[in-house]
């Protein structure tokens, strides 16, 4: 938070699935706010608290030209475990990396 406006948002999916694995279906951070160190706080604040909640694994995806954000989920714990091609809803074709972050 800036004062009382948000600078970025997480959003996570599963906590409930019997696996104990979430996803981390969306971390984005205003471009302002961008390479001082919010962005790997803000996924250690939420690593501390899955794991507090006794999740074991954290699963996102990326695009793979977005090696800012790899670089910062690397930071957090994260390693690429698939590289794979997505067809998105409109049609586009996206490279994407799979990683995870063991708990």
């Amino acid at each position: 938070m800036n004062g009382d406006v948000p600078i970025g948002w997480l959003g996570i999916n599963g906590l409930l699935n019997e696996d104990r694995t979430v996803y981390l279906k969306m971390a984005v951070l205003l471009p302002d706010f961008q390479g001082y160190g919010f962005g790997t706080a803000a996924i250690h604040e939420l690593v501390c608290g899955l794991k507090q909640r006794e999740i074991r694994k954290i699963i996102l995806y990326t695009d793979r030209d977005n090696s800012i954000a790899q670089a910062c989920y690397k930071k957090c714990g994260f390693k690429i475990a698939d590289s794979l091609i997505e067809t998105m809803s409109n049609g586009r074709i996206i490279p994407r990396y799979k990683m995870e972050a063991y708990l």
